[in-house]
């Protein structure tokens, strides 16, 4: 893979995750930045192209339990079971954090 990729990965999601805390474009919603994290950490993980839902889904199962409601009510808000949910919190800006020193770990590491 392209040495700039992973590199490029880390400066879209430190970003976005800055932009989100500070002034958050409509589009730029915390659903969106949680699955869009989950499957970035899915692909540097295990290499795998995946959907905001797929990428979720890994993030339920291999994320650490604190986690785990935050990513799951994302995933509900994203195939219309609820509707916007509220998940900024404290827990979601842990959540950023802690995605983003993972991702910055394992890439490099790569």
């Amino acid at each position: 893979m392209d040495s700039q990729y992973y590199p490029s990965i880390l400066y879209d999601v430190e970003g976005a995750a800055e932009e989100i805390i500070s002034n958050p474009p409509a589009y730029l919603t915390p659903m969106y930045l949680t699955l869009n994290l989950c499957r970035v950490l899915f692909f540097i993980k295990e290499g795998k192209i995946s959907s905001k839902r797929e990428g979720g889904e890994w993030g339920l199962n291999n994320l650490p339990y604190k986690y785990q409601q935050l990513v799951e009510r994302c995933l509900n808000e994203y195939s219309g079971e609820t509707f916007r949910s509220e998940v900024v919190s404290q827990t979601f800006y842990e959540f950023i954090e802690f995605m983003i020193k993972e991702i910055r770990q394992d890439i490099l590491l790569s």
